[in-house]
């Protein structure tokens, strides 16, 4: 056991408990029992972590808890001091940082093993087949249309500029001038009423729900779902202990109406939508069902995760986020995967104040914190201009390749496809009509040097009779868009596979 001689704490590293916990718990309750008064200095976090021979990471971890719940002040140059509000004996409600639920769950260790990458799926894999594939590649940016050199440029100076705190692990909330960018950009083209504080810097939208499954799900309880949906988003609650209850989807979004009056409806304590642009259907909740959904969740006290995707590619105007509508029960997660480089792995996400500290505390032990010398360089990438102009060029890139997909569809295949009705994006969801399984097209498909990606994947429920194929255009060219289609319907029209036309569709 190592204990502080200052502030006589004490580390017990034969303990279950984690240090940062330890340390949490020790430096609360000797500021609740008067022992550290408002206006005392604490430690430098390196002092400290030398002390205690721990990490000084363990250190400012729970220096940013305790600051988190009010306990501590941190002064730029002056150092860290115990809150002015941490009044001993104030009657606070109990505090600690996320301990193992006592229902049964797997080890974090466990849930990794259990989830799956985004395209570690049947009829998703970008490595099958010849490398001259003409791969359809769903949720996939034009990479190589992004401004790399300027990107290079801004991160190379942000190492010059770094200081000791910005190479080292950083906060769990991540840089403040990254925090105030995105709060401002949610703010003007989302009208989510953020501020800086609000935002949560993350490392990506599956594992910010795996935190959120973490925090809000308990045993027996269920998170409802869009059907058909992104195939990792259930798994994710899945792998956590949660049951997940398919919601058909319709051209106006969630049927609310399959919620109100469910049998399951009692133990729903989440839903998971994505408003803006529908992943994979590309349709847009309708104002009636925003509103009725919204309503339905505060009759009921349940809480809306809101995957805003590729909101960044409709065409204007652009319907705000649901959370500008009801900021008290929604969670507005977003990343920049699709917008910048998926490689960043960087999104953010803005909780209802009332589930912040839960949700930091969960994140601390479940997501690893973002770079800071790119959150800094993407913060200046926002703030110079750049991401703006960036996403201007890539809405028209985008819709022109949309464009040239849907007409080499019709063109080459007529009503064999049947594209959905989607404004933008970065990939189609197109309905085949061909009483073809699903496995066999695929197969077919690979075999003529085509990569297109199953929409069985994406059901949660059973899926529909006629095959629905996911095909990304985002990173393909047009000429080889045009290429693609026509080697597709040419395979389906009596080419190598010998497909059979359903009728009604001869």
């Amino acid at each position: 056991m190592t204990r502080s001689p200052e502030l006589l704490i004490r580390i017990d590293r034969d303990a279950d408990t984690p240090l940062t916990q330890q340390l949490f718990e020790s430096l609360r309750s000797a500021i609740e029992a008067g022992r550290l008064i408002p206006g005392d200095p604490l430690p430098a976090s390196r002092r400290l972590a030398k002390l205690l021979s721990v990490s000084r990471t363990v250190v400012l971890n729970a220096y940013e808890a305790l600051r988190q719940d009010g306990y501590l002040d941190a002064q730029h140059g002056s150092g860290t001091f115990v809150s002015r509000r941490a009044s001993p004996g104030a009657d606070r409600p109990a505090r600690h940082i996320a301990r193992e639920p006592t229902c049964p769950r797997r080890s974090i260790p466990q849930v990794v093993q259990a989830m799956r990458s985004e395209h570690d799926y049947p009829g998703w894999s970008h490595h099958a087949g010849p490398s001259s594939a003409i791969d359809f590649a769903p949720a996939m940016p034009a990479i190589d249309e992004f401004p790399l050199r300027q990107w290079r440029s801004i991160v190379n100076t942000m190492y010059t500029r770094s200081n000791e705190l910005a190479l080292g692990y950083g906060t769990v909330t991540g840089t403040p001038n990254l925090r105030a960018e995105v709060a401002r950009r949610l703010r003007l083209t989302r009208a989510v009423p953020a501020s800086s504080d609000q935002v949560i810097i993350t490392t990506g939208v599956c594992g910010t729900l795996a935190v959120l499954a973490r925090q809000l799900l308990g045993p027996g309880d269920i998170v409802a779902v869009e059907d058909p949906c992104h195939p990792a988003m259930p798994e994710i609650f899945r792998s956590l202990g949660a049951r997940v209850l398919p919601i058909q989807v319709d051209g106006d979004g969630i049927r609310t109406d399959l919620l109100e009056g469910c049998a399951e409806e009692s133990r729903i304590r989440a839903v998971y939508v994505t408003p803006a642009h529908h992943f994979p259907t590309g349709a847009r909740m309708s104002q009636a069902r925003r509103h009725q959904l919204l309503a339905w969740a505060r009759a009921h006290g349940k809480v809306i995760i809101e995957y805003d995707y590729d909101n960044e590619f409709l065409p204007s105007p652009r319907v705000p986020a649901l959370a500008s509508l009801a900021p008290d029960c929604v969670i507005h997660v977003s990343c920049f995967g699709k917008t910048m480089f998926p490689s960043l792995r960087m999104g953010h996400v803005v909780m209802p104040p009332h589930l912040t500290g839960d949700f930091l505390r969960a994140k601390r032990v479940m997501d690893a914190m973002a770079p800071s010398v790119e959150q800094n360089a993407l913060a200046e990438f926002i703030s110079c201009g750049a991401y703006a102009r960036h996403l201007k060029a890539m809405r028209a890139l985008y819709l022109r390749r949309r464009t040239a997909l849907r007409s080499a569809l019709a063109r080459h295949g007529g009503e064999l496809f049947q594209p959905a009705a989607e404004p933008a994006g970065i990939q189609l969801w197109v309905r085949v009509n061909t009483d073809l399984p699903e496995s066999e097209l695929l197969r077919a498909a690979r075999d003529n040097g085509v990569r297109v990606y199953s929409g069985t994947d994406c059901h949660v429920g059973p899926p529909s009779r006629a095959p629905h194929l996911l095909m990304g255009y985002g990173s393909v060219p047009e000429e080889r868009i045009d290429e693609g289609a026509f080697r597709l319907a040419r395979l389906l029209t009596g080419g190598s596979c010998g497909a059979r036309v359903m009728a009604g569709h001869r």
